[in-house]
């Protein structure tokens, strides 16, 4: 059991304005999951192994959740491309979900384009650090964004089959 003990303020993430803010609180953690949340009680639990972890100067919130990430995509210069591509493309993205990610408090990323089954098996196996991911595989957008790559050519079908009342 883990408890992060005496914490300066707890955000809770559920209440409004200032019921929302907790000061001098504990967190037990057993097994990687929170098990309560009550004010703060310096005695040591009685029959029970416990680490402390003094919190008294830190601001607790629960995970963040970002809804629009690129993991896999660094950027579009030559260099960045030939990493994304190489072999050790899941290990440079190790470092955006971890140090980026979880370092900033993200617990779960959907990443909109660019991860793959692997990468978010790698991360659920814990081979590789990062958050939660819910992938989306293929980049999704909406008609004319900027992941829809249909041409000129497509679009007259395209809207006859959507639309086969309109004009000719």
């Amino acid at each position: 059991m883990i408890i992060l003990s005496n914490i300066l303020k707890l955000y809770d993430g559920t209440s409004d304005g200032t019921e929302a803010i907790h000061e001098r609180m504990d967190v037990w953690i057993d097994e990687g999951l929170i098990k309560a949340v009550q004010p703060h009680n310096p005695a040591h639990p009685q029959g029970m192994e416990v680490q402390r972890v003094d919190c008294s100067t830190y601001t607790v919130t629960p995970g963040l959740i970002d809804c629009h990430g690129h993991v896999t995509l660094w950027g579009v210069g030559n260099e960045n491309l030939d990493r994304m591509n190489s072999p050790e493309a899941p290990f440079w993205a190790e470092r955006i979900l971890y140090r980026t990610l979880v370092h900033g408090g993200v617990t779960t990323l959907r990443d909109v384009g660019g991860a793959t089954q692997v990468l978010k098996r790698l991360v659920e196996q814990g081979v590789l650090l990062g958050p939660r991911l819910q992938l989306a595989i293929c980049m999704l957008s909406t008609t004319g964004g900027h992941a829809d790559f249909r041409g000129p050519d497509r679009c007259c079908g395209e809207l006859s089959r959507l639309w086969p009342a309109g004009p000719g």
